[in-house]
């Protein structure tokens, strides 16, 4: 029976038994989908530019201590003439007929397929399709304020407010017909004068929440989570919010994103352990690299001339990410070698050792039980025994700890001009590196052809691939480089220059990052160029013409008729756009990372704690269904074993043995102990008493744990597995029995005259209906309601073991007269099984 919710009561408790009905599936995982999409930014959506003034009620609602948090200001009008290049580039001619273009799509997707969905699919696609596009421009507040595992799924306080504004009347109407399409689905609940509704996906779910608050939509995970969002109005801003704008200002805040890493890893601890093999494994190597990082903010938005993106990491000084890093910070000399103008380049400081036990932990867990010292011990051991050089002293002593990767703009760009930089701190040992790998590369890989080559006074080793491959690995060692590129005329290149030409250190972005070191620790670490204006002019003519060859048909088949000339062209792309320059500095309690660009980028790393959030579900629907496998093996493995017993004794087991007056004794369960590899347990048990007497009833807590439900404590000695033991069941009434150590005989398969496919040996039922492993009590009655004990044992469906041996779902919607016949070994009906 449904219980209403009123609303004066302080903590709702919703039915856990709701109707299940497909328009309130699809609303759950739609929700989730529409999280995960639009507040990653994956499609590059350059959501609340330029930014709309902030909406101080998100600061007011944000809890004490989140999880995870975060908020979009809503965006307004362009202005061409602002001095913001990435404005003026929005406000452009050409993105804003493309933006026109893009908002004829969707209207045209809306008219074109919501009509013919089915009238529940119509109203749920309409809404969402409403709720993505107001998203892009409006604005958003997202939180989980708080999220705890349990055996059975989680806990979860969490919520999603979207200001709709001007589209308060749309919304309120689509939310109205979104109800009367569920009907018996959610409740409604009244909440300081606002109507909320609220339902469950299944049980044991949290309850899903949506309903509007002045021009706000809310939508909401938990028991109460609405109502505790609302006390907080009026609160002041959180000092962690505050404290993230005061060290990330930018001048017109776009987003800003906030995650409790640590909070965050105890958690996915918890779920990697739920996730199967691989993904697992990198789960859990994901984890350990990123211990020691406590939180994570960043602000997005538009400073005087750009869009900007800072981010600050938190950070232990002694955690193995911290550690990869160099203590030194790079020095103007660093860069003498990068040319300003490369297309793509990144130069860093990192300690080479820490970094590859970093990589060498997650290598360890992935092979085996092995630790990254350990690992890079015997590792070092070999390079040593053929080089001359153990690890510690080729990465420390021989090789500095900078390393630059770029593309040479003169020789190909990022097509072929790829070159990497080591830098050398022993030039004699350095050589002596060099030549015994370059002799042992030669000996050991005799289809590599090596030649040497000089160049600018500095010799030059070329690989030549067998084959005709289309590009030649190139070494060449200086007395202050080792320098590498899988293009010849790139590594030449650079050797040649030797900084003739400005560098990457004069960047005036970077170059004002120097003075930050205070020989403390702190100072650059990293430094990161590229130019977004070469890779638009090289890739723009390819996207085009993929774009007008699979136009026609899409058109043909969408009937949308997109227009391919409203993509803005590359000059108005490339009209004022900057190149991108990224630093990251080493600050005292972690690092900073800061961008600066034209083109509108993401905050891509804020994801990661909603992706956890909304995956969620998925995660312990894919616990469900391993469970579900476990327990029909389990079920295999139980029939297999009446199977045995019948080829040793002619009969199936009976339900129990019998005293000489008839009474039962003990459970077929426990007659069948020898039969699954548990002879030393058989044997304690006393068969001429009942299951309850003194001696056995100590038995009841070692029951095997093949005959308890997965995830459930099998000490417990409640097992889900009973016999059909109705009146024409498989598990006959034990016969009185002289000798009631005698193993109790039941029928024979001969005697299963509707064949042993068609007649249910066994099922599993739920909690409740659960019954002490050696009592004597099975499933007896399928004319009282039997669904009452079958269903609820899983969302799935009702696990049935059949007489030969298989196991199978049922549906929950399974017919009553099937099942009753489906238990019946000789009623002679005809019965179809299509499940």
């Amino acid at each position: 029976m449904r219980r209403p919710i009123s609303g004066d009561r302080r903590r709702p408790h919703l039915s856990d038994e709701p109707e299940f009905r497909p328009m309130a599936m699809a609303f759950f995982g739609v929700f989730e989908m529409l999280l995960i999409v639009l507040l990653s930014g994956a499609f590059g959506v350059p959501v609340s530019l330029p930014p709309a003034p902030h909406d101080p009620w998100f600061d007011q609602i944000a809890p004490e201590d989140p999880l995870y948090y975060t908020v979009w200001s809503g965006s307004t009008a362009a202005d061409p003439a602002s001095g913001n290049a990435t404005e003026r580039m929005l406000a452009g001619p050409e993105a804003a007929a493309f933006g026109r273009e893009i908002d004829r799509l969707l209207d045209a997707g809306e008219a074109r397929f919501l009509p013919d969905l089915a009238d529940d699919d119509r109203t749920l696609r309409y809404l969402i399709a409403r709720l993505i596009r107001t998203m892009i421009d409006h604005p958003v507040c997202a939180y989980v304020a708080d999220l705890k595992l349990a055996e059975d799924g989680f806990e979860i306080d969490a919520a999603l407010i979207i200001k709709v504004g001007e589209r308060r009347d749309e919304t309120a109407g689509l939310i109205e017909r979104l109800a009367a399409d569920a009907e018996g689905t959610f409740e409604t609940v009244e909440i300081d004068g606002d109507t909320f509704r609220a339902g469950r996906s299944s049980p044991g779910t949290p309850l899903v929440w949506f309903g509007l608050r002045g021009d706000y939509l809310i939508l909401a995970l938990g028991e109460d989570p609405v109502r505790s969002l609302i006390k907080r109005t009026g609160n002041p801003t959180p000092a962690w919010l505050a404290e993230t704008r005061e060290l990330l200002a930018v001048e017109r805040i776009a987003t800003l994103s906030y995650i409790d890493v640590e909070r965050s890893l105890e958690l996915s601890g918890g779920m990697a352990g739920e996730m199967p093999g691989e993904l697992g494994m990198l789960a859990a190597m994901g984890i350990q690299a990123f211990a020691g990082v406590d939180r994570y903010r960043a602000v997005t938005g538009l400073d005087a001339t750009g869009y900007a993106v800072r981010t600050h990491v938190g950070i232990a000084a002694d955690s193995p990410l911290s550690r990869s890093l160099s203590d030194a910070p790079l020095l103007p000399e660093d860069f003498e070698s990068i040319p300003n103008d490369a297309p793509v380049a990144i130069v860093a400081k990192f300690d080479g050792l820490e970094a590859l036990g970093l990589l060498g932990g997650g290598v360890g867990m992935w092979l085996g039980p092995i630790e990254p010292e350990q690992a890079l011990e015997e590792i070092s051991r070999a390079v040593d025994a053929q080089i001359g050089f153990g690890l510690d002293e080729i990465l420390n002593e021989v090789f500095a700890d900078t390393l630059a990767i770029y593309a040479a703009p003169t020789e190909g760009g990022v097509v072929t001009g790829w070159v990497g930089v080591v830098k050398v701190r022993d030039p004699e040992a350095a050589r002596l590196v060099f030549d015994r790998v370059v002799g042992l590369v030669e000996q050991g890989i005799p289809d590599l052809r090596l030649r040497t080559e000089e160049h600018a006074g500095t010799k030059f080793v070329i690989a030549d691939p067998a084959g005709e491959a289309p590009f030649a690995l190139a070494f060449a060692l200086t007395e202050r480089e080792l320098v590498v590129s899988p293009f010849r005329n790139a590594a030449i290149g650079h050797v040649r220059r030797a900084g003739s030409v400005p560098n990457l250190g004069e960047h005036s972005q970077i170059a004002n990052r120097f003075a930050a070191d205070d020989m403390q620790g702190t100072g650059l670490r990293v430094a990161l160029r590229l130019d977004h204006a070469e890779l638009i002019r090289m890739f723009h003519p390819v996207v085009m013409m993929t774009i007008r060859n699979g136009l026609d048909e899409l058109n043909r088949t969408t009937g949308l008729d997109f227009d391919p000339l409203t993509i803005p062209s590359v000059g108005a792309l490339t009209a004022d756009l900057e190149p991108v320059t990224a630093t990251l500095m080493r600050v005292d309690d972690g690092f900073l990372w800061e961008v600066h660009q034209t083109f509108p980028g993401t905050d891509l790393p804020a994801i990661a704690p909603l992706a956890v959030m909304t995956g969620l579900p998925t995660i312990f629907t894919a616990r469900a269904a391993a469970r579900r496998v476990q327990s029909q093996n389990n079920m295999k493995q139980i029939g297999l074993a009446v199977h045995n017993y019948e080829s040793t004794y002619s009969r199936l087991p009976a339900q129990a043995n019998a005293d000489p007056e008839g009474r039962p004794l003990l459970s077929w369960r426990v007659h069948l102990l020898p039969y699954l590899e548990e002879q030393a347990l058989y044997e304690e048990f006393r068969f001429d008493e009942p299951w309850d007497s003194e001696h056995n009833r100590q038995l009841i807590e070692r029951m095997p744990a093949i005959y308890a439900r997965p995830g459930n404590d099998p000490t417990t000695g409640q097992t889900p597995y009973l016999g059909n033991a109705t009146e024409n069941g498989l598990f006959a009434p034990g016969e009185p029995q002289q000798d009631p150590k005698m193993p109790p005989r039941g029928i024979g398969f001969q005697n299963i005259l509707d064949g042993t496919s068609n007649t249910v040996m066994l099922v599993e039922v739920n909690d409740q209906s659960q019954v002490i492993w050696t009592r004597p009590d099975d499933f007896d009655d399928v004319d009282m309601d039997p669904l009452a004990r079958l269903i609820g044992a899983r969302e799935d469906g009702i696990l049935f073991g059949f007489g030969d041996g298989s196991v199978r779902l049922a549906p929950l919607s399974i017919d009553a007269l099937l099942l009753k016949r489906l238990f019946d070994r000789q009623d002679g009906e005809v019965i179809r099984i299509d499940w």
